[in-house]
Formats: C-alpha cells, structure tokens, sequence
C-alpha cells in the first residue's frame, strides 16, 4: 500500500540522492496523486519536477529550512508559495552562500587534522549545483576512503563537537515562518517528534503564526503521532504526512511509505487543489 501524498521529499538539489524528475516518474508509476519536493534552502527542482509531471500529479511547491531554537534543531517546512517572491529567493541565496562558506570550512578543519585527500571541488561535485551541506562532505569522506560509511564520518567528524563540524550561521523558525509567508505560503513544524521539547517550541511558534504541524512522518511513534494529531487538533493547526525520503539506500524510507487517515489526505487535497489540476 503507498500513500497518495507524500509532502517531504528531498531531490538531488539538497541532500536526496533522486532528481526532481525521477522523483515524479517514481510517484505516478506508484499511482499517487500530490507530492512536495522539499529540498532544503531551495525551490530549484520544483520547476523541474512540473515540467515531468505534466498534469499526470500533483506538485506543491515546498521548502525546508533548518532554523534553531537556543541549541535545538528545529525544521520549518514551507507550502503552496510563489517561487519566484524575490524575498523568498534573496533569503535563500543568503542560506545556499552560508552553506558553501560551511562547507570550505570543515575541508579546511579535515585538511588541519591530517585528511589532505579531499577538495572543495569534490564536495561541490558532490552537490551537483544543489543546497550543499554535511551529507556532502560525509560523502567524500566514504567514498576517499577516510570513513567506513556515512554514519561514522558524523560520528567522527562531522556531528556537534566532532572535530569538523561548523555550527550555521542564525536563522531561526520565526525568521524561516515569515519568509514562508511573504511568498504566501503555509509554514508547518517538520517532524516534531525529532525535537526534545516539542510541546514548548510548538508553543513558541504559534505566537508567530505557524500554520501546520507533519503529524506524520517516518520517524514518528504511534504515541508521538497521536500526542502530534492531538494538538494539531486542538489548536486548529494543519496536518500534514511526510516520508522524508531521501531517495534507495538512504535509511529505506520510500516514497510514499508515510500514511495518514483519510480525513487528514482529504484535508491536504482540498488546501492543495489548484496543485491538482
């Protein structure tokens, strides 16, 4: 059984390892209906991806955006907004040129620690003109030979306190919630269930006009996803269900593989309609 939305799914312009194309073909050759590619801190592949879907899907366009809270992670995605809002775009060019800046400097710490076999260009290479980050530079760790996979080139290097890892520069959910909405977009909480103290950053945000909450996603309990649908419920948030693909071989989270009950699918076809047609 697949889902017939799937509103979180990462493409090769972040850190996915499918293109926006291939990411379509995949959905309607699985009978789905609407679909969100959400790369982080870029809208690139959302053109791309109409341009396949060709009236046979759905595609919303979306974003995600890795914000802080003091020294919690917190992700804003972002829906149904016009990609071409200039303030949109400027504050994503001011992310992707923080994210290149990060990302020479932890080469540059690799290279001070004695790993010399490794380049900016291999990392941009890796990124293939996409939102570079650290899943990047773990790759070209894994594949110089320095790391026995992924995982352990951010255990070793590349997590909070390793030797590699570059702290981003500020931007927080309620910066990341009003661009959203100058580009008239909904801003939802991505996976909650993945912050420590949901209920209070929850809290937080909807002081500043937060719209939605990802109910479901693949990281998600039945306990967390019923304490999530339950304040969504109560506060009269948007819900939203999400995968959080990243495409084969990356944590086997398929498309579509995140369900939801069918008044919450109801629920997101009716807010996405135009995106139907």
């Amino acid at each position: 059984m697949v889902s017939p939305v799937d509103l979180h799914i990462h493409s090769t312009f972040s850190d996915g390892l499918l293109t926006p194309a291939e990411i379509v073909e995949k959905a309607i050759s699985l009978s789905m209906k609407l679909i969100a590619i959400s790369d982080h801190d870029s809208v690139t592949g959302i053109s791309k991806a109409n341009n396949v879907a060709n009236g046979k899907i759905g595609v919303v366009p979306a974003i995600e955006f890795n914000t802080e809270v003091g020294k919690e992670n917190v992700h804003i995605l972002g829906y149904g907004f016009d990609i071409k809002n200039q303030f949109l775009n400027d504050i994503i060019a001011d992310r992707q040129a923080d994210r290149v800046e990060r990302a020479k400097k932890m080469v540059d710490r690799l290279h001070d620690i004695g790993i010399k076999n490794i380049s900016y260009d291999d990392i941009f290479k890796l990124a293939e003109n996409g939102a570079v980050g650290r899943p990047h530079v773990a790759k070209a760790l894994f594949l110089s030979g320095n790391v026995k996979s992924l995982g352990y080139a951010f255990e070793k290097y590349l997590a909070v306190g390793r030797p590699a890892y570059i702290a981003r520069a500020t931007f927080t959910p309620i910066q990341a919630i009003h661009t959203i909405h100058a580009a008239g977009g909904i801003a939802v909480l991505a996976h909650p269930g993945k912050i420590g103290d949901p209920i209070r950053i929850l809290n937080i945000l909807l002081n500043e006009g937060l719209n939605g909450i990802e109910v479901y996603h693949t990281d998600h309990s039945k306990s967390v996803t019923e304490k999530m649908f339950q304040r969504a419920k109560s506060a009269g948030l948007f819900m939203t269900v999400g995968s959080d693909s990243h495409g084969p071989m990356i944590r086997n989270v398929e498309i579509g593989s995140v369900y939801a009950p069918d008044a919450v699918i109801e629920s997101i076809f009716s807010c996405f309609y135009s995106f139907l047609m």
